[in-house]
């Protein structure tokens, strides 16, 4: 985590020998090992942010962008401590390092991902759609699925959710690739991503307070925008397919 820079060196100076030391020391252990850095999040918002994403990927496998994602707190933070503390529910804490994390798309390939912190679909503070909505996202940006949950007390529901083996699939695929952003409105993100095979991924995040109908069109992902274009299309939710020539229509549940 945080790390002392000394007189006379700069933080990300640092940052840089004290990751390239530990980068060396674990080449040594003489095994497969995977080094999850996190220098990155501490400069957000500063001059040596891209710089230290630039340099980051020679050291290890994994970073850590955005802010910590929330803890469940039964209770409100006391009153006191609001000014310091403030109040964010684990829903908009996830979609915080979403944002975040969404543009980075440049510093990743196999081997170098960014990591926007913990799985926390399925836990407590965490609706069944919002647990979906995660669970998409994250794959979409081929994000580490490090799942922050005690796993005995998840639902049924919860492991079908975290458990999604064509998301799973979505997220290991061996191109790497984030998610691009291909359409934004106040109350809707679409998502594209493509796949090695042939296929493509796609998710639309809704995050408005009532219900969502959309019509998905062959343009919106750069093909052909006339009747030529034919999309075969799953739902990996229901498992339900679709097929269209002109438009795919869904509609999609309040933040989901």
């Amino acid at each position: 985590c945080n790390v002392y820079a000394p007189p006379g060196e700069t933080e990300e100076q640092a940052y840089h020998l004290a990751y390239a030391a530990e980068h060396e020391a674990l080449k040594q252990v003489n095994r497969p090992i995977v080094f999850s850095e996190s220098a990155p999040a501490y400069f957000q918002g500063t001059p040596e942010w891209y710089d230290v994403l630039s340099w980051i990927g020679k050291y290890g496998q994994l970073w850590r962008e955005g802010s910590d994602i929330a803890n469940y707190h039964a209770h409100p933070v006391p009153a006191q401590f609001r000014r310091r503390f403030p109040q964010r529910t684990r829903y908009q804490s996830m979609l915080w390092n979403y944002s975040y994390n969404l543009p980075l798309g440049r510093f990743q390939k196999p081997g170098n991902w960014n990591d926007p912190d913990f799985l926390i679909a399925g836990d407590i503070g965490m609706s069944v759609p919002e647990s979906r909505t995660q669970m998409a996202l994250w794959s979409l940006m081929s994000s580490p699925l490090i799942l922050s949950s005690d796993v005995a007390k998840l639902s049924p529901e919860a492991i079908a959710i975290v458990g999604n083996k064509d998301l799973i699939a979505i997220d290991q695929d061996s191109l790497g690739k984030m998610a691009t952003l291909v359409r934004r409105t106040p109350e809707m993100d679409v998502l594209f991503k493509r796949l090695d095979g042939g296929d493509d991924a796609v998710a639309v995040l809704n995050r408005g307070d009532s219900p969502l109908k959309i019509d998905l069109r062959p343009a919106d992902f750069g093909f052909a925008a006339d009747s030529a274009c034919h999309l075969d299309a799953q739902n990996l939710w229901s498992g339900k397919q679709q097929s269209a020539t002109i438009t795919l229509k869904a509609e999609v549940a309040a933040n989901d």
